[in-house]
């Protein structure tokens, strides 16, 4: 219950769930940080 409140209510810091609005930006991002970070 409180999952479905806080993913809607905090879309500006969605680390643990893809957010609705721009999950595309969030995973270029986390993809360019991971093979910055040397994590594939």
């Amino acid at each position: 219950m409180n999952d479905e409140k806080a993913l809607p209510r905090r879309p500006e810091e969605p680390e643990g769930d893809a957010p609705p609005r721009g999950p595309t930006r969030r995973a270029l991002l986390r993809s360019a940080a991971a093979a910055a970070t040397g994590g594939a």
